[in-house]
């Protein structure tokens, strides 16, 4: 039996309080906005409100916590990152360094390179019903093992597939196509219906491993059903974390397994992310920031709920003001 938790019974598990919090400040302005006021405009208004004072007041709530701060706070982690010390069990930690690979290095399908970690899309482009460009993958993929940064102090260990927070990059050229031509005929796609939801699909297969596995090891290729186009006729996109780049890696601290893994913790963190960029960017597009960021934006959505309340008591109109319009129209031979 897999006792493997998904990510959606996490993330779930996580909203149940937020949307409980959502649901009593909904109710409480919706009693709050005068009776005078139409029905549909007091519950948009409700709902509107709650939103933005839900979320201000978890995010008061998750800084009273020490979310942001002392040793969750974005200084602790690079302070940690460049000393080498060793946060406490299921404690965010940031680690920059060498990337390692513990084994055999995987080696990318499109580009050639020895890597930890790689995702790779073979796709062609192609207009929608509205005239709207839309990327087709034909064959698509990802595979990752454990790995480790080298840092200036210590080793860390990865137990997960990343979400390299990198862009992907697109490889024109023959030896690319080469490549390429080399994995569909040796690789044993799952094939997958053409139809977007099925291909989405495979999208929540990813996200899957990204946020549960536990032990660094994946493979998955899928091959877009009853399209038998070569290398050559497609674009080749990928995106790799190579063994032996400068890295920046960041996720939970697990002592028992001596690793960075991606549990849900304390921490906050689902998964682990990495990038071969600055660990300035990393902790940016992870949503590290200060103490002081996290403040101010709990303030002004506070402040923006608080704004909708008073707008819905103090403004609204007593009747929908074009509904008098409506019926004259009507009237109108």
């Amino acid at each position: 039996m897999n006792d493997k938790p998904s990510p959606g019974g996490k993330i779930l598990k996580g909203c149940i309080p937020l949307l409980a919090l959502f649901g009593a400040v909904a109710v409480a302005v919706y009693l709050i906005v005068p009776s005078r006021v139409p029905p549909g405009f007091r519950v948009a208004a409700s709902v509107a409100a709650a939103v933005f004072i839900s979320l201000g007041l978890s995010s008061f709530w998750s800084l009273a916590r020490g979310f942001g701060s002392g040793e969750k706070s974005r200084a602790a982690l690079v302070r940690r990152a460049a000393t080498g010390e060793t946060p406490d069990d299921n404690e965010p930690i940031l680690a920059t360094g060498t990337v390692r690979s513990l084994s055999r290095p995987l080696v990318a399908p499109i580009s050639g390179t020895e890597c930890v970690s790689y995702i790779y899309n073979m796709f062609y482009w192609t207009l929608d019903s509205r005239r709207r460009r839309i990327k087709v993958p034909v064959y698509w993929g990802y595979a990752s093992q454990p790995f480790a940064v080298d840092t200036a102090s210590s080793r860390r260990t990865v137990r997960a597939m990343p979400q390299m927070k990198h862009s992907a990059e697109e490889f024109p050229g023959s030896a690319a196509v080469e490549r390429a031509d080399a994995i569909i005929r040796s690789e044993t796609f799952e094939e997958v219906d053409p139809n977007p939801v099925a291909t989405v699909g495979t999208v929540f297969a990813a996200v899957n491993e990204m946020f549960t596995d536990e032990d660094g090891f994946t493979s998955r290729h899928w091959k877009r059903k009853g399209d038998e186009r070569g290398a050559g006729e497609l674009k080749l996109e990928e995106t790799v974390l190579p063994a032996g780049a400068t890295a920046s890696v960041l996720g939970t601290w697990s002592a028992a397994r001596g690793a960075i893994v991606p549990d849900l913790g304390s921490s906050g963190h689902i998964g682990v992310n990495a990038t071969t960029g600055p660990a300035d960017e990393l902790l940016a597009s992870s949503g590290q920031h200060s103490f002081t960021s996290y403040l101010v934006t709990a303030i002004i959505l506070t402040l923006i709920g608080a704004g909708i309340v008073w707008f819905a008591v103090n403004v609204l109109p007593d009747k929908v003001p074009w509904r008098g319009s409506f019926a004259t129209l009507r009237r109108l031979p």
